[in-house]
């Protein structure tokens, strides 16, 4: 276990519930379970036995005891041999669903971790929740008694059940109701204060590795080389070639890097064209030279990527649409650096690079976590076009000038 975390329960039969959704280079740091009646109520139990109680002795002969014109003016919700059936299966039905419910969240069932990766919620066999240093928006503590509390991380309201976020996930309720995070935990406060610090750490050492990456590559590429689409990259970049567009370009090698087909168009519904220039991406996977893209994306954290998009033809914006871009005065963004004039290898072009303030959301992408430079290059030889644009952090000199290099490394290949 880790010493960051304190409270851990080293339970054989939590340790196996939680190892079967290990994956490969994740370690647990952490191993806790709910305690008694934090996952369900008693007063809802109780309601439930109460329920159940009432039905079963409705049906018995109860009943009887009413006065006769009372009998007779209800006669008609007597059923079988004169008792009145109805009603004593409506309450023992709902006495039994409060029972059954309760026994189905029992805090038996339930399994908590944190790994170097996340935080998980096991309930029964299923991997129920789990949320990354990156996801957290927020931890908070809902008191009980004493220093007894829930670690929650979410609230969910009743969504409907089609409900999903931007990623596909669910959004309504689950057994674990509104409350979503590691609910009945002793030193709820100070489990709360360690996952912030694990959250940060996480951070810190993820942008730490990103910049090393980045260093070893700025070392490893010559962005002078002309014929750089036919060597062997150095141990710190990758060499990534598009045989169907005809180009190549440097990445760094340790850099998370994928490619897609994105299509640009009319999004046309019940035949009408409402939008004329939607944007969808199709689904990402890891880079390998048989596969046909128009879209690579090389990412060293979730603050620092670079996308390239390939298209044919000839660039379809020009330098004072990009200059005057209306939605850069809109959302502030201040002009960096600009180069009107632009050549790689044997594209022509412009760029510009402008900041950008935390919170502002990026299509496809999400929200900027912190303040950021936005970096964007268009480039061209007629035949072939290239839009590039990557996020940095703002206070990262290394990434900005990996960022900057990587679309120098561009060169023609042939097809």
């Amino acid at each position: 276990m880790n010493k960051q975390f304190s409270g851990s329960i080293d339970n054989k039969e939590i340790r196996q519930r939680i190892s079967q959704f290990i994956e490969e280079d994740e370690t647990i740091y952490w191993l806790g379970k709910p305690s008694n009646w934090s996952t369900t109520s008693p007063l809802l139990l109780g309601l439930g036995i109460l329920l159940i109680s009432a039905g079963t002795s409705l049906y018995a002969g109860y009943w009887l005891i009413l006065p006769a014109d009372t009998l007779e003016k209800y006669s008609f919700l007597i059923g079988l041999s004169n008792k009145p059936l109805i009603p004593s299966l409506i309450l023992t039905g709902a006495g039994l669903y409060l029972v059954l419910t309760s026994w189905y969240r029992r805090s038996s069932k339930w399994a908590y971790a944190i790994t170097n990766r996340r935080l998980m919620v096991v309930f029964g066999n299923k991997l129920l929740r789990e949320k990354t240093p990156r996801e957290l928006k927020y931890v908070r503590v809902k008191s009980r008694q004493g220093d007894v509390g829930d670690v929650y991380w979410e609230i969910r309201s009743g969504q409907p059940r089609s409900a999903r976020d931007v990623d596909g996930n669910p959004l309504n309720r689950g057994p674990d109701g509104y409350y979503v995070g590691f609910k009945g935990q002793a030193n709820a406060e100070q489990l709360c204060s360690e996952i912030l610090n694990w959250q940060k750490q996480s951070i810190e050492s993820e942008l730490k590795t990103s910049t090393a990456s980045a260093e070893s590559y700025l070392s490893s590429v010559d962005q002078d080389d002309k014929n750089i689409s036919n060597k062997i990259p150095a141990s710190g970049s990758q060499l990534i070639r598009n045989l169907e567009y005809g180009f190549s370009v440097e990445v760094p090698a340790d850099w998370e890097t994928q490619v897609s087909q994105r299509k640009k168009g009319i999004l046309p519904f019940l035949g009408i064209s409402f939008l004329d220039n939607v944007i969808r991406d199709g689904a990402f996977n890891s880079y390998a030279e048989n596969l046909n893209w128009n879209l690579l994306i090389t990412k060293g954290t979730e603050e620092s990527w670079l996308e390239i998009y390939s298209s044919s033809g000839s660039l379809a914006t020009d330098w004072n649409s990009i200059v005057n871009d209306p939605w850069a005065a809109r959302l502030n963004q201040q002009v960096v650096e600009q180069t009107p004039n632009l050549s790689v290898g044997e594209f022509n072009g412009f760029s510009i690079t402008r900041s950008m303030s935390s919170g502002v959301i990026i299509p496809n992408y999400g929200t900027t976590k912190t303040d950021s430079h936005i970096q964007m290059s268009w480039l061209s030889d007629g035949k072939l076009s290239l839009e590039i644009r990557a996020i940095v952090p703002a206070h990262s000199l290394t990434l900005q000038q990996t960022v900057a290099t990587i679309p120098s490394t561009l060169r023609r290949i042939e097809k």
